[in-house]
């Protein structure tokens, strides 16, 4: 006959549920932080700087249409503005992470800001569709502002 192994005796749990059931909690909303800052913040970072200078061209492009009465001239985005403004959004292109060259082009009709990247690709093309779901319809291809592979279009309306 076999000998068979002496039970063990049952203990009580060490920890009650509402501590353990914590812990848990404490433990993924860690987790939940640290997917959110490895993940979602880096990508709205640069988005929230190309925001700021669309913006801020926006708001000096219109209100410069209003002053004149017609558009400026094509040109470099911060020539197409007054001294003031132009300084205003040259700080915030030199703190923008996207690299290029920033343009209005307003001659034929409606203005629009067009931003063109130094390194067109994915990384350019992700940032801007969130701007894009910011500031416009989502859809990348269609509505105000329109993300191309290399360029973005942000038409302005003088409403």
């Amino acid at each position: 006959m076999s000998v068979s192994p002496a039970a063990k005796p049952l203990h009580p749990p060490t920890e009650t549920r509402l501590r353990a059931g914590l812990k848990i909690g404490v433990i993924g909303l860690g987790l939940g932080l640290l997917g959110a800052s490895l993940f979602i913040i880096p990508q709205q970072m640069p988005a929230n700087a190309v925001l700021k200078v669309f913006a801020e061209a926006r708001a000096g492009l219109l209100t410069e249409r209003v002053e004149r009465e017609a558009w400026p001239a094509d040109a470099e985005l911060t020539a197409a503005l007054g001294p003031e403004r132009a300084r205003r959004l040259g700080v915030l292109i030199t703190e923008c992470p996207l690299a290029g060259t920033w343009r209005f082009a307003g001659a034929k009709g409606a203005g629009a800001i067009i931003f063109t990247p130094a390194e067109p690709g994915q990384a350019y093309e992700r940032c801007l569709r969130l701007v894009d779901t910011w500031i416009d319809d989502g859809d990348p291809a269609a509505g105000d502002f329109v993300v191309g592979p290399e360029y973005a279009r942000l038409r302005l309306s003088a409403e």
